[in-house]
Protein backbone atom coordinates (compact mmCIF):
# COMPACT_ATOMS: atom_id res chain seq x y z
CA UNK A 1 0.00 0.00 0.00
CA UNK A 2 2.17 2.89 1.25
CA UNK A 3 5.88 2.46 1.86
CA UNK A 4 7.07 6.00 2.64
CA UNK A 5 4.90 8.23 4.81
CA UNK A 6 5.35 11.87 5.78
CA UNK A 7 3.64 13.06 8.97
CA UNK A 8 3.42 16.86 9.27
CA UNK A 9 2.28 18.22 12.63
CA UNK A 10 3.83 20.79 14.97
CA UNK A 11 3.19 18.48 17.94
CA UNK A 12 5.70 15.66 18.35
CA UNK A 13 3.12 13.82 20.46
CA UNK A 14 0.57 13.99 17.62
CA UNK A 15 3.17 12.77 15.14
CA UNK A 16 3.92 9.81 17.41
CA UNK A 17 0.21 8.96 17.82
CA UNK A 18 -0.42 9.19 14.06
CA UNK A 19 2.57 6.96 13.34
CA UNK A 20 1.35 4.42 15.89
CA UNK A 21 -2.13 4.41 14.33
CA UNK A 22 -0.61 3.88 10.87
CA UNK A 23 1.41 0.97 12.23
CA UNK A 24 -1.69 -0.55 13.87
CA UNK A 25 -3.63 -0.49 10.57
CA UNK A 26 -0.91 -2.44 8.78
CA UNK A 27 1.76 0.05 7.77
CA UNK A 28 4.36 -1.03 10.32
CA UNK A 29 6.95 -1.72 7.62
CA UNK A 30 6.73 1.79 6.17
CA UNK A 31 9.50 4.36 6.45
CA UNK A 32 8.27 7.43 8.33
CA UNK A 33 9.37 11.04 7.87
CA UNK A 34 8.38 13.85 10.22
CA UNK A 35 7.91 17.58 9.70
CA UNK A 36 6.91 20.27 12.21
CA UNK A 37 5.40 22.66 9.64
CA UNK A 38 4.49 22.99 5.97
CA UNK A 39 7.85 24.43 4.90
CA UNK A 40 9.71 21.50 6.44
CA UNK A 41 7.19 19.11 4.85
CA UNK A 42 7.70 20.58 1.34
CA UNK A 43 11.46 20.32 1.80
CA UNK A 44 11.19 16.65 2.79
CA UNK A 45 8.91 15.91 -0.18
CA UNK A 46 11.41 17.46 -2.55
CA UNK A 47 14.32 15.54 -1.00
CA UNK A 48 12.42 12.23 -0.78
CA UNK A 49 10.36 11.70 -3.95
CA UNK A 50 9.60 8.16 -2.75
CA UNK A 51 7.13 9.53 -0.15
CA UNK A 52 3.74 8.23 -1.26
CA UNK A 53 1.42 9.34 1.57
CA UNK A 54 1.22 12.58 3.53
CA UNK A 55 -0.70 12.89 6.80
CA UNK A 56 -0.89 16.53 7.83
CA UNK A 57 -2.37 18.78 10.47
CA UNK A 58 -3.86 22.16 9.53
CA UNK A 59 -2.71 24.39 12.40
CA UNK A 60 1.08 24.62 12.12
CA UNK A 61 3.55 27.52 12.38
CA UNK A 62 5.44 29.05 9.41
CA UNK A 63 3.16 27.39 6.82
CA UNK A 64 -0.15 25.84 7.80
CA UNK A 65 -1.48 22.58 6.42
CA UNK A 66 -3.94 24.16 3.97
CA UNK A 67 -1.21 26.27 2.32
CA UNK A 68 1.14 23.29 2.35
CA UNK A 69 -1.45 21.19 0.50
CA UNK A 70 -2.13 24.04 -1.98
CA UNK A 71 1.59 24.36 -2.73
CA UNK A 72 1.93 20.60 -3.06
CA UNK A 73 -1.10 20.27 -5.37
CA UNK A 74 0.28 23.06 -7.59
CA UNK A 75 3.35 20.92 -8.36
CA UNK A 76 2.74 18.37 -11.16
CA UNK A 77 4.78 15.64 -9.44
CA UNK A 78 3.77 16.27 -5.82
CA UNK A 79 0.08 16.66 -6.72
CA UNK A 80 -0.14 12.91 -7.40
CA UNK A 81 0.58 11.98 -3.78
CA UNK A 82 -2.23 11.01 -1.41
CA UNK A 83 -2.97 13.41 1.46
CA UNK A 84 -4.91 12.74 4.65
CA UNK A 85 -5.73 15.67 6.92
CA UNK A 86 -5.88 15.03 10.67
CA UNK A 87 -7.02 18.16 12.49
CA UNK A 88 -9.12 19.50 15.33
CA UNK A 89 -10.34 22.44 13.21
CA UNK A 90 -12.29 20.69 10.46
CA UNK A 91 -15.35 22.80 9.63
CA UNK A 92 -17.60 23.51 6.64
CA UNK A 93 -15.52 26.01 4.62
CA UNK A 94 -12.24 24.21 5.36
CA UNK A 95 -13.75 20.83 4.45
CA UNK A 96 -15.00 22.29 1.16
CA UNK A 97 -11.56 23.75 0.38
CA UNK A 98 -9.82 20.46 1.19
CA UNK A 99 -12.27 18.52 -1.00
CA UNK A 100 -11.49 20.92 -3.86
CA UNK A 101 -7.81 20.12 -3.33
CA UNK A 102 -8.72 16.42 -3.66
CA UNK A 103 -7.36 15.17 -0.36
CA UNK A 104 -7.83 11.44 0.17
CA UNK A 105 -9.58 11.97 3.48
CA UNK A 106 -10.12 14.07 6.60
CA UNK A 107 -10.09 12.88 10.20
CA UNK A 108 -10.99 14.98 13.21
CA UNK A 109 -8.58 14.75 16.15
CA UNK A 110 -8.22 12.74 18.24
CA UNK A 111 -7.33 10.17 15.58
CA UNK A 112 -8.14 6.50 16.04
CA UNK A 113 -7.02 3.46 14.03
CA UNK A 114 -10.54 2.52 12.87
CA UNK A 115 -11.20 5.90 11.25
CA UNK A 116 -7.74 5.93 9.71
CA UNK A 117 -8.26 2.44 8.28
CA UNK A 118 -11.57 3.52 6.69
CA UNK A 119 -9.93 6.55 5.05
CA UNK A 120 -6.98 4.52 3.78
CA UNK A 121 -9.26 1.88 2.26
CA UNK A 122 -11.71 4.47 0.86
Amino acid sequence: MYNHILIADDSSTSRMIIQRCLQIVGLSEATFYEAGDGIEALDLLNRHPEIDLIVTDINMPKMDGANFIRRMKADPVLSQKDVIVVSSVLSGPLIDALQELKVKGMIKKPINPQELYKVLKG
